[in-house]
């Protein structure tokens, strides 16, 4: 072989452990990316689990509420839905004069 085969192989070579390492970095950025990525999710689980229970022990306390005072809330319904209706028929006066 010529000398110049040489010198391109070696050259080759050369650059051969160089791109090598770039793409063992990237790989390993990649990685660093990935476990990042893993961790925040594994975080959102454990936000959302969380939150979920919180919501749960929330119903439960409403319901146990409202079985302890029954006739409280339906009292309270009535007065509310009166006074809606109340509000909304005199809305309606106003328009039609």
């Amino acid at each position: 072989c010529a000398a110049g085969d040489y010198g391109a192989s070696a050259l080759w070579m050369g650059a051969l452990p160089a791109t090598t390492m770039s793409v063992m970095k990237s790989t390993m950025k990649n990685e660093g990316i990935s476990e990042q990525v893993n961790q925040a999710v594994e975080q959102g689980k454990e936000l959302y689990n969380q939150a979920l229970e919180k919501t749960r022990e929330g119903a439960r306390a409403a319901d146990e509420m409202v079985h302890r005072h029954a006739y409280h809330t339906l009292v309270a319904g009535v007065v509310v839905g009166f006074l809606a209706g109340f509000l909304a028929s005199r809305g309606c006066r106003c328009c039609a004069s």
